[in-house]
Order: structure tokens, then C-alpha cells, then sequence
């Protein structure tokens, strides 16, 4: 048996048993919320976290060229000056901002950073009253440097009623078991509702075990914006920030040798290719990816699903695919359903992350020959890319392998070698 089949068997062998697991977790899950007690600790949670609190720092780049800029934000449950010291040397912290304005939420645009370097900071409300910190976090090498690196990628890390695993996940990032990365993607789904403060007070919470000093790289989901306040009125806005002036959620950026291109596509409205949104969006996903050319790597990450075992997403695949062909796209990341999936279609790559938190779906079906694993319940997925070869693993969060895959670069494509159904 050789290496290929053998890790494709253990892959099958894996979602199964997993898929088992989980699906009788489900099962319990459901009569459980359903019952008294569990309405009565659902009802109790729904109140719970209502109020501002105090939010540990963290670092983000929505729209900047993190290999010269990052954001810190935080918040504090009463307002308070703003007061950030940061530098290259843990002892000698030479660089100070200050803003006197008392406010909840503090966000600082650090820049200019040196390429590919750690950099050490803490932040409070004046140089003698030090909140948190000392922190790190590592600026992006520059774009076409071809630096090895991995990241972290998830999606829909929602609660419902208290009801999810994120907590899991974020112990696992934590763990040292799970190692150094260079950021964590969230496809989208952040949180179950985007104006539920309480929601997102246990998302952050839970994130501040490793986000000050792994960034943190959102991306719109269908629960995260209210289109009814104009997109901009909203706990995602609030935390982290849109990438343009006029409330729009998608941006690019580029780490070492990949291109990333964030798009919005969250809401049912989002996938509709006519409407004027869509147009503009598609135009700059069409430019950004003509620029990205050089680059050795092109991955997409968006909210709604492309190919799923509950459905494809036919509208939404004429709409992508022929932009994706034609650009040379190497893997695409999205979520929305609530299992874990990764599809080889026309030889390009498609990965479904919707275990990162939210309730599960309860069964999955095998979608033909295009499907090379499946599984439910938590999991997260870690990319390694190191030059013309790239492996992706997914793990769970006691680190048991659910999924492996490698590729490599052939020509200008990301070529699938090992790992196939």
C-alpha cells in the first residue's frame, strides 16, 4: 500500500469514528438545551456579561500591510486615557503614544515596523500605570521573501445559548502543544449575533489566551453584520475594525510569499453577483489578484460555502469559479455549514471550516468524487508553507490528527499529492 492510499484510508478511518462521536454528542446536546435545566441555564447565560468588560490587548490588521503596520486595541470597562510603549528590545521599550481622551475602546495603529521582527509593548493609561503587558507579536516578512511560515485557520466560533466548543479551541491554540503561528483566521460567524454584547464578551474573553500576541484576522459572517444599520453599527466594527472608511469588510494582504484576499461574503445579499456591491467587490478581487501574480500563493477566505455535502452554492460558483481559474487561486477557505470538509474540484482546493465553535450539523453526505475528507466536531486547521511544498493538518483540539494534506508547487499551481480520497 503506498503512502497516498494509506493516508487516505487513515483519514476515512478518522472522520468516521469522529463523525460518530459527534454525532451522538449532538444528539445529547439537543435534549439536554431542550430540557428544564437546560432551559433554565440557557435562559441564565442569556443574561449573563451584559455590561463592558475589561478586554486584554490584542493585535489585528484589517486593511494594513502588516509587515509595517499592526493595531493594538483594547477596552476598559470604565473610560480612561489611552497609553501604548513599544520596541524590538524587551528592556527598552523605546516608543510611547499617548492620547488623553478618556475612553472604553483604545485601538493604536503601530507603524512604521521593521519587516520579519519581534516587536514587545504594554498598554494602560499612562507610563506609570501599566494594564497588561509585557506582550509580543512578530511583523510580517515582506511580500515575495518566501519565508517559511504556518497559520492557524477557523470559522463559525459562535455560541449559541452558551452552547459550543470554542473554549476548547482557544485552550488548544494556547497549548504548547500547538506551537508558534504566525496568525488565526476566523472565516466568519464570530459571534451568534452581531449587536449581543454578551456573545462577544465570551469570544474575546476566551481569544485573550493567545491574541496579544498571535493576530487576529476576522472575516464577515452572516452573524456578525445587521445590513439594517448599514453594516457599520455592530460589535465586529467595534473590535475590530472595517478595512475601509465606507464600512465595507474585505481586504488583502500579503505574508512572505502568499497572497490573501478576505472577502465579504456573508449575507444571504452578499452572493446576488448584480447588485452594486458584489460589482465593485468583484472588480477589486479581480484587480488584487492580477497584482498578486508574483506572489507563489493565492488563498481566498470568505464566510459563505462554495461546495458542501448539505449543498452546493451553485450562484455563488459561477459566480467565483471563473475568477479563481483564471487568477490561479491555490485554496480557498470558507464556513458556514458546521462541519469540517475539503473538496479537490477541477484540481483546485476548497476547505469547509465550520468547526470552530458553533453546534454542529447532524450528518454530512459524501458529495461524489470531489470530497476528500469529512468529519464533525471541533477542529481547527494549521497551513505550513515552505517554498514550492505546503502541508495542511487538521487537528482537534486534543491534537489527534483529523485531516492531512500535501501539495506541492507545480509551475504557478498548488498541486495535491498526498491526502486524496
Amino acid at each position: 500500500m503506498n503512502r497516498n492510499t494509506s493516508l487516505s484510508k487513515n483519514n476515512n478511518d478518522r472522520r468516521k469514528n469522529f463523525s460518530l462521536v459527534v454525532l451522538f454528542k449532538n444528539i445529547f446536546v439537543i435534549v439536554f438545551v431542550l430540557s428544564p435545566i437546560g432551559l433554565y441555564i440557557g435562559t441564565t447565560y442569556l443574561f449573563q456579561w451584559n455590561a463592558p468588560l475589561d478586554k486584554a490587548p490584542y493585535v489585528h490588521w484589517n486593511g494594513l500591510n502588516p509587515s509595517s503596520a499592526v493595531y493594538v486595541s483594547w477596552e476598559t470597562s470604565e473610560p480612561e486615557s489611552t497609553y501604548i510603549r513599544y520596541g524590538t528590545d524587551y528592556n527598552d521599550l523605546d516608543n510611547e503614544i499617548t492620547n488623553y481622551t478618556a475612553v472604553h475602546m483604545h485601538r493604536i495603529i503601530l507603524s512604521p515596523l521593521l519587516p520579519n521582527t519581534t516587536y514587545y509593548y504594554e498598554v494602560g493609561k499612562s507610563s506609570s500605570e501599566i494594564r497588561y503587558g509585557p506582550f509580543r507579536f512578530h511583523s510580517a516578512p515582506i511580500a515575495g521573501s518566501s519565508i517559511p511560515f504556518n497559520f492557524t485557520v477557523i470559522s463559525d466560533t459562535q455560541q449559541l445559548w452558551g452552547t459550543g466548543h470554542y473554549d476548547t479551541i482557544a485552550r488548544a491554540i494556547e497549548n504548547p502543544k500547538h506551537g508558534d503561528t504566525a496568525f488565526l483566521m476566523d472565516a466568519g460567524d464570530v459571534c451568534q449575533e452581531p449587536d449581543d454584547l454578551e456573545t462577544w464578551n465570551f469570544f474575546m474573553k476566551y481569544s485573550s489566551r493567545f491574541t496579544d500576541h498571535i493576530p487576529f484576522v476576522p472575516c464577515l459572517g452572516n452573524h456578525d453584520i445587521d445590513r439594517n444599520d448599514g453594516g457599520c453599527n455592530n460589535y465586529y466594527t467595534k473590535y475590530f475594525n472595517m478595512s475601509r472608511d465606507d464600512c465595507l469588510g474585505y481586504y488583502a494582504f500579503n505574508y512572505s510569499s502568499v497572497q490573501f484576499c478576505i472577502l465579504q461574503i456573508a449575507e444571504t445579499g452578499d452572493q446576488n453577483p448584480n447588485t452594486e456591491f458584489a460589482i465593485t467587490q468583484d472588480e477589486w478581487l479581480n484587480k488584487t489578484l492580477e497584482n498578486g501574480q508574483s506572489q507563489d500563493y493565492r488563498i481566498l477566505v470568505f464566510h459563505r460555502q462554495l461546495f458542501s455535502s448539505l449543498g452546493n452554492n451553485e450562484g455563488l460558483i459561477n459566480r467565483l469559479m471563473p475568477i479563481i481559474k483564471k487568477y490561479n487561486v491555490s485554496l480557498v477557505f470558507y464556513g458556514h455549514m458546521h462541519q469540517y470538509e475539503r473538496f479537490l474540484v477541477d484540481g483546485y482546493n476548497f476547505v469547509c471550516l465550520g468547526n470552530g465553535g458553533g453546534m454542529q450539523n447532524l450528518y454530512t453526505w459524501v458529495q461524489g468524487d470531489i470530497v476528500q475528507a469529512q468529519a464533525m466536531g471541533a477542529s481547527f486547521t494549521r497551513l505550513f508553507i515552505d517554498g514550492d511544498q505546503v502541508v495542511l493538518r487538521t487537528l482537534s483540539p486534543t491534537f489527534d490528527i483529523i485531516d492531512e494534506a500535501h501539495f506541492n508547487k507545480v509551475g504557478t499551481k498548488l498541486v495535491l499529492t498526498e491526502g486524496g480520497s
